[in-house]
This record gives structure tokens, sequence and C-alpha cells, in this order.
């Protein structure tokens, strides 16, 4: 396997500067080579390469230690189908898109931060893609758990049931949703008629999220359009002059509900929800003449879930084979999404070959996807059960395969003990929150701008424009200092106290942002070009007679428009 030197050296050097920026390295070189030499010494230091997998996304980590555990290389094709596809980009889309700042998926973010390359290799038939970690950096990897034997005890046997998480872990489902009630609440969300929300929303809250699948996509798909339709369906949801708004007290409730009572209102959501298909969210098939015929998606799911539990609890062993359990469904209850046993009446096309899927034969492609589908999407995205290299085993929370049905809104008979030291507050006006402590998380976020979601807690930051927004709601600055302090093992910093008792009497005094700066040669250059609307509509500030600052995610659009007044400029 090449080394990661040798990797570097071939590629353009718009991805060179890709993993430059993602690693945050300064380099200032003569040529690619140099680049390429520099990158690699950076990217090899042991403490370095360990410190960029552990900032990784949670997807992307997830993809690596796949690739390592299988040596470290894995055919291109399959991989893709896995983590997502790389979206094709040569050098001068590279320089233009620059895909780095918002990868599309697990790939992207590995391909964009150097942690994996492309080649041929051979094989005995012919030669295939091949998606590998180069070799010395595979060496400074950590090797993840033996898929072999996952949730082996000291005794060589497996349990009964694998732990999804521990008391006070991050928890995707619960942190998730968490972090999607907060943002509705604090943020202007439109939505589409299917219920998908706008792009800049989208867009927004991608980074936030603990695994973002689905966000790039406008219709609701993949994991964060199913917990949409979750939030949707137990009535937490109203629509403001079109602008989506929260029901505070069931929210509330939720909130400060146990975690397993909260993962049991959002799972019975689901399971009786007959608005979220799951056939509709197959890969690989469309649905023709949907008004000619339907399919029952609360039948079929409760029967495939009726017949994990019996397959699952049949055996000691806990980790199960998920084609297995497909077959087997085959073999026994071929007919439970059709009771009158036709397959010419649903109208599914392959997407791929467009042929029609209209009888037992594509059964397989049709109840063997959809089975495939409820195991690896719903039913891993709710925490009940764990899927591992085709391999599936049911966690603590599996019980709730076997209770009856309950409303979607039950009574509340506990709530979690609150959490009364969750918060570490920094004199810069960081606030670092656990992420067990979920309905403090949401109120901070009323008082405070998120910046970070780390791996066991999430990084907010005061600034006058959150403050400002929570003194609006009549949150005083004597009210938000009491909550800090609420929740703090240590007193607010004094600085910040100052700071926030200052905003409320004088208001916002000071703002830093982005900017580019834009000279001219003299002042009336520079008139000629605020003459135009695209120049004008960016600037900032005019900061003398020949300069201007302008807003940052414009500048090409202002260099665009400069070049049309018949100028050339530097950018």
């Amino acid at each position: 396997m090449r080394t990661l030197k040798s990797c570097l050296q071939d590629e353009p050097l718009p991805r060179l500067t890709a993993i430059a920026d993602t690693w945050d390295i300064n380099v200032e070189v003569a040529s690619t080579g140099e680049m390429a030499e520099a990158l690699s010494q950076h990217m090899l230091g042991s403490e370095v390469a360990l410190a960029g997998r552990e900032a990784l996304p949670i997807g992307a980590r997830r993809a690596l230690d796949s690739l390592i555990a299988a040596s470290g290389r894995m055919p291109a094709a399959v991989f893709e189908r896995r983590f997502g596809t790389l979206r094709p980009m040569g050098p001068g889309r590279l320089e233009r898109e620059r895909p780095w700042l918002s990868p599309a998926n697990p790939t992207e973010v590995l391909w964009y931060r150097g942690f994996v390359f492309r080649a041929f290799d051979k094989t005995p038939n012919a030669p295939v893609e091949m998606m590998f970690v180069p070799s010395d950096l595979l060496e400074l990897m950590p090797a993840p758990e033996p898929s072999g034997s996952p949730g082996t005890n000291g005794d060589g046997l497996l349990p009964t049931h694998i732990t999804q998480t521990s008391q006070g872990s991050p928890d995707p489902l619960l942190d998730d949703v968490t972090t999607i009630l907060a943002y509705i609440q604090n943020y202007e969300v439109h939505t589409r008629a299917d219920g998908g929300w706008n792009g800049e929303s989208r867009t927004a809250i991608q980074p936030m999220l603990r695994d973002p699948d689905g966000t790039e996509s406008e219709t609701p798909s993949g994991r964060f359009g199913f917990l949409l339709s979750l939030v949707a369906r137990v009535h937490w949801l109203r629509l403001k002059e079109k602008e989506l708004r929260l029901v505070p007290q069931s929210v509330s409730q939720w909130l400060q509900n146990t975690p397993q009572l909260q993962r049991s209102v959002l799972f019975n959501a689901w399971r009786g929800d007959p608005h979220w298909n799951d056939l509709a969210h197959v890969q690989g098939i469309a649905f023709e003449m949907p008004h000619a015929w339907s399919n029952d998606p609360v039948r079929e799911r409760n029967a495939i879930l009726e017949m994990l539990v019996k397959y699952m609890t049949a055996t000691s062993e806990p980790w199960q084979d998920i084609d297995a359990f497909v077959d087997e469904v085959k073999r026994a209850n071929p007919d439970f999404a059709r009771p009158d046993g036709r397959y010419d009446t649903w109208h599914i096309r392959d997407v791929r070959t467009n042929e029609y899927l209209t009888s037992f034969d594509f059964w397989d492609r049709v109840e063997g996807a959809l089975i495939r589908y409820i195991i690896t999407g719903p039913l891993a995205w709710l925490g009940i059960v764990n899927v591992l290299e085709g391999r599936i085993a049911l966690t603590d929370a599996a019980p709730l395969l076997s209770e009856p049905l309950n409303e979607v809104t039950p009574p509340v008979p506990e709530t979690s003990p609150r959490h009364t030291e969750v918060f570490r507050l920094e004199p810069d006006g960081d606030v670092i929150v656990h992420t067990s402590a979920r309905f403090e998380r949401f109120q901070l976020s009323r008082v405070a701008n998120w910046m970070a979601t780390r791996n066991d807690d999430y990084v907010f930051r005061l600034a006058p424009e959150s403050v400002n927004a929570a003194m609006k709601q009549g949150i005083a600055a004597p009210r938000i200092l009491e909550f800090l302090e609420q929740h703090s093992s240590k007193p607010v910093p004094p600085n910040l106290v100052k700071a926030i008792k200052r905003l409320e009497q004088f208001g916002a005094e000071a703002r830093m942002e982005q900017a580019y700066l834009l000279r001219t040669k003299d002042a009336v250059t520079l008139n000629q070009l605020l003459n135009t609307h695209a120049v004008r509509k960016a600037m900032i500030e005019r900061i003398s007679p020949t300069c201007a600052l302008m807003r940052q995610r414009e500048a090409r659009a202002v260099a665009s428009a400069i070049i049309r007044t018949g100028l050339l400029i530097d950018l």
C-alpha cells in the first residue's frame, strides 16, 4: 500500500489546499511536491493523526474505522455505497465550490481531510478501484474492536443485550432531537408542503447534529427526515405565519423526562405512524401511479418487528446475520406485506434499470429491501438495535419492541433528576454543557449561540446577539446570570457578569466579523464602484476614501461585478 506522501504527490493543488485547510496548516511552498512533503510531515505526527481522527464527525469516524477493520482497503463501490458517493470534481470546480467546507457525506469528509485515497488494484478477475488509507497513516490509527466478536465479555461469552450507551454518554437519537427542537425555538424555519426544511436551515443545523444524514436533501429523507417526521408526529410543532414554532408545554415535558421514556415516545410515534412510509424510503426503487395502489406502512413495520423479536429471542447468541433473518422471513412468512398474496398490484420500478418489480421473483428487491431498511434505518436510528458488518444485536432499549403500542404523547409518570452542575463557564464567554443535560442545553440555547458539537459535550458562547434575543423574550440579565450560576460548579466569572449587565444597559458595543478589504487607487474609483448594486449591497462600512469592507461571503459576486464595469481586480 502506498505512503501518504506518495499519494499526496499525485493530487491536484486544490485538493492539497483543501487538506491543508481542514488540518489548519499554513503552507507556503513553491510546488505541489513541496506541499505534499509539508502535509505528510504534519499529518504523520502520532498525536496530530490521532487528534485528527478524534475531530472527525461521528459518521466519518465510523467510516474510517470500517476501512481500518478491513485492513485499510475496500472496493470503492462498496465503501461509497455504505458511506456516500464522492462527487466528481475537477481542479477548476474544486477551486470554485470548495466542497470541503460543506462535505455531502462521510466519504467526502475523509477525502478532503486526506484520510482516504483511490487507486486501482489487481484482482484475479480484473482491476478493481479501491478506497484505502495510506500505509504509514494506517499504522498510526487505533485498531477498532474486532468485528468477529463484538461485545464479547471477559469470559468469552456474548451478553444477552449489547448496551448502546452508558448513563451520561452521548445518545445520537435524543441528542439530535434536542438539537432540532432548540434550533426551531431560536431560529426561523420555513417548511415545504412535504415537511422538508428550507435549504438555509438545513445547512445551518447540519454541523450541530451528531449524525447529519439526510440534511442535504430538500425532501424529508434519511435520518434527518426521519427525525423531522417523529417531531411532527408527536404534535410538538405548529405553524405561525408560515414559520415553524414549538408547542412549549409538550416539548418541555418530553425534555424533562427520563431518557427511557423519551425514547419510548419517539419509538411509539414511528411504530404507529401511517404517514412515514418506510417502503417509499428504500433506496433504488420508485413508486409509480401511487393513486392506483397503496401499501400499509403500520402493518408492514409491526409485522417485521414481531418477527424480529421472535427471531432474536430464539437463540442465546445476541449477534445475528441480517441476511439470514431476511431469508427466514421469505421462507416462513413472505406475504407479511401483501395478505392477498398478489405481487402484480404494486407499481414499483427499479430506478437503475427502469424494470417494474411486479412478481414474486422480485421479493428480495422489495420486501427484502424493506426489512433491511427498517433494521439499518429506523431501528438503528432509534437505538433499538446495533448494526455491525451486516449483523444485528438488540440493545438495552429492545424491550420497547414487545410493549403494547402507547399513545403518541403518553402521560409522564416520572421525570429525570435535574442536573445541578452541568455548565462549565469560561472567561471568554464559552459555556460547555454535558450531553446528558438535554433540558438544560435546550434552555441554554435561548441565551447563547451554539459553537461546537463534541464527543461528550456541546460548546455554546455568550454573545450580544443571543443575549439580546433572550432579553427581548423577557429574560432579564439577573435571570440569565442566576440560570448560569444555578447549573455551574463555579461562580460566573466577574467579567461575564459585568458584560451581561453592561449589554442590558448599553446594548452591543463591539462587533467582530470576517470581511474582505476593497482598496482602490483613488476615491473617485471607489465612488464609481459603489454605484454598482452588487458592490454597494455587499459593503459593510467605508473606512476611508479609498477603502471599504465587504462581506466575505459575497466577495466573488463583488469581484464579478467590478470586472463587468471594465476593471480587472485581484481577489
